[in-house]
């Protein structure tokens, strides 16, 4: 143990010799003892010196040796693929996995992981997964265990993989560390004929035809005839022969479709089995098109042509479900009953007014004011803002207001305006009337103004957005420069007119889903009560229930979570659900809400059923280790036991602790006045 104090060593006499002064001081006039006193001085001495002591800010520190037994990490893929390929003997193979890892517990410290779409410690396997991410198993253990004394990394996997990058890469950043790799499935080749791929649109419009791209793949199977099927709720809308003309096959069938049915509509892709043909299973696959009966059609009109317009068109149009007019206001000749959402460049102006029939119309509006916009007819307008002071223009940047709350600010947004040059504002105030919510403020430099760059506004149920800026242009064209796309721009854009378009829902009963679910995600349902003030409640019962496609009803109750309702219907079948769910509000029953969703099957794991032990063997020789088969998985010990490299790590442990936390100092103040107290009552003095 060492001592540590902030003060110097002398100050230990000083206080020596104070307590020895003290306890003269006390007996100095006792005449009843003779060399008893000096003894009884030093019990006391002993006793004053060490309550000084407690009273300073000492601290004892204490060193221990701790040992780091070797970290043995253990991972098996539990993918569906390992299954397929491999089921006759993979219940002997994983017992012996189980009795490897209870035989490396006895020396080391074991950490047993399962693979799949993700890495999961302890978790039991049940190969079921529907992804295979063998690079996400070795990331986890680099940020899970850097530093730590890992002894070897063994792996158990067919080496299929189909989430994430090349493990090998991920591998190669673990240093110093033999990866042991067990080859499990079967290298052999597979005689089998699969659809590898499928690609359509998630959405098609009414009456139109909509493109479908079908990759098949055969091996083993030269000669073979087979057939192509696309059935719509299972009845076929295209078929086509096939042959097989070679041992390793691939074509790629490209179909165009009508959508003739409004909403989700099923499709399955088959391609009849083969004789000899080892795997079924991906024969066959089931993909939804939602088909609508019209796009959102958006109209821009512009005072005069401009780069701002082209942008603004582009973006909106790479949404397919805008359908974009572009047109001068001097040749406009429509109708705005004929669109959903008008979008005003520079409007109205010195030469141009705006239709009074595009304001009549109540359509939502998205306003562009720039230099050429006339703001004082704009006033008239009573649009629900007005602008006064200076109409000059100024060069602003961007400033993102974090407490907007219209809709969430998502990331991609900050993407946009990251080392973006400035827009042209007009130098003016806006005085605003009606609901009003600023998404972006004026910055010059490093100010940021209490003037609006980008603002929605909402009068008589009219939604507006409102974009003080001509040259935003310049934010496509950074968009790019600063990320290689221009998605980011075009979401922006597509969110403000997605805003203003969407029209509220305020019935007092609101059900929420996603529309499209993965097969290997938790399907979550919220709920939202709203009594007549328009505030949460969530005192009555809510009933919910789910139907299937082959009709089968489930019933389930909402439970309140804070102030709504949630569900968690946990992970479904792929497949088209339909919902009903009813409540009441102050005893009277609520119209019913009905919705529907998507669960997306997953089939990645009956793509590639040929292990790849090749990839395997590559992870072991980077990393010093070992490749073994899966009937060899009892030579790992051996293997890891040989390794004189794998050892505990030693090291010094020290601890620091306050000398007023020692119980022993208070046994010696307590002993040494108890003794001192006896002495002196069998002396008599008592």
């Amino acid at each position: 143990m060492k001592l540590h104090y902030d003060f110097p060593g002398i100050y230990f006499l000083i206080i020596a010799a104070i307590a020895i002064v003290i306890s003269w001081f006390l007996y100095r006039k006792d005449k009843n003892f003779g060399r008893e006193k000096w003894f009884l001085v030093g019990l006391r001495s002993i006793s004053i010196f060490f309550i000084i002591l407690l009273l300073l800010d000492l601290f004892l520190e204490s060193k221990k040796e701790v040992e780091l037994k070797p970290i043995i990490i253990v991972g098996f893929d539990n993918s569906e693929s390992i299954f397929l390929k491999d089921s006759n003997n993979l219940e002997d193979y994983t017992d012996e996995w189980n009795a490897l890892i209870n035989q490396l517990k006895n020396q080391y410290e074991v950490v047993n992981l399962k693979i799949g779409e993700n890495t999961e410690e302890n978790a039991e396997l049940d190969f079921k997964d529907k992804k295979s991410n063998l690079s996400n198993f070795f990331e986890e253990i680099r940020n899970r265990y850097y530093n730590a004394n890992i002894g070897a990394i063994i792996l158990a996997s067919d080496g299929i993989f189909n989430e994430g990058m090349n493990p090998v890469y991920n591998a190669e950043k673990i240093k110093y560390t033999p990866i042991y790799t067990v080859g499990m499935g079967d290298t052999s080749s597979v005689r089998d004929l699969k659809i590898s791929n499928i690609f359509h649109n998630d959405i098609a419009f009414f009456k139109n035809k909509f493109p479908l791209e079908i990759d098949i793949i055969a091996d083993g199977l030269n000669g073979a005839d087979s057939r192509i099927s696309v059935l719509k709720e299972g009845k076929e809308v295209f078929s086509e022969d096939l042959q097989i003309q070679s041992s390793s096959f691939s074509k790629t069938k490209k179909v165009l479709l009508n959508a003739e049915t409004v909403g989700i509509n099923k499709y399955t892709v088959l391609v009849q089995r083969v004789e000899g043909e080892e795997i079924v299973e991906n024969n066959q696959r089931t993909f939804y098109i939602n088909v609508i009966d019209s796009r959102q059609k958006v109209l821009i009109l512009a005072n005069a042509p401009h780069p701002d317009v082209g942008g603004i068109k582009y973006a909106i149009e790479n949404n397919s479900d805008m359908e974009v007019t572009s047109t001068n206001i001097g040749d406009y000749q429509g109708n705005a009953k004929d669109f959903n959402v008008i979008v005003l460049h520079n409007l109205p102006s010195q030469r141009h007014q705006i239709p009074i029939e595009i304001i009549n119309s109540k359509k939502p509006l998205m306003l562009f004011v720039g230099g050429q916009t006339d703001l004082g007819k704009l006033n008239q307008l009573n649009l629900g803002f007005s602008y006064s002071g200076n109409w000059n223009t100024d060069a602003v940047y961007p400033s993102i207001n974090q407490s907007f709350s219209a809709f969430k600010i998502d990331p991609k947004f900050n993407k946009v305006f990251k080392n973006s040059p400035p827009v042209f504002s007009r130098f003016a105030k806006v005085s605003f009337k009606g609901a009003n919510s600023v998404f972006l403020y004026q910055k010059v430099g490093s100010i940021v103004k209490n003037e609006p760059l980008v603002f929605f506004n909402e009068v008589g149920g009219i939604k507006k957005v409102v974009v003080n800026a001509d040259g935003i242009w310049k934010w496509r064209l950074n968009d790019y420069n600063e990320n290689e796309t221009t998605d980011n721009f075009d979401y922006l854009i597509d969110k403000f007119v997605q805003f203003v378009a969407v029209k509220e829902d305020k019935s007092n009963f609101r059900v929420k889903t996603k529309s499209v679910y993965n097969e290997n995600e938790d399907v979550i349902v919220s709920a939202e009560l709203y009594n007549d003030a328009f505030e949460l409640v969530n005192e009555s019962n809510v009933e919910f229930t789910l139907i299937n496609e082959a009709g089968e009803k489930f019933e389930y109750a909402l439970l309140p979570y804070e102030d709504i309702y949630k569900l968690n219907l946990g992970k479904l079948k792929g497949g088209f659900y339909r919902y009903e769910a009813k409540t009441e509000l102050n005893g009277k029953a609520l119209p019913p809400k009905t919705g529907q969703f998507l669960v997306k099957e997953i089939l990645l794991e009956y793509i590639n059923l040929q292990a790849d032990h090749g990839l395997l063997k590559s992870i072991s020789e980077l990393s010093q280790g070992q490749f073994v088969d899966k009937s060899e998985i009892s030579k790992l010990i051996d293997l890891i036991e040989s390794d004189n490299e794998i050892t505990s790590v030693v090291y010094q442990e020290k601890s620091y602790k306050d000398i007023i936390d020692y119980k022993w100092l208070f046994v010696i103040i307590a002993l040494c006045l108890a003794i001192e107290w006896w002495l002196r009552k069998r002396l008599g003095t008592y």
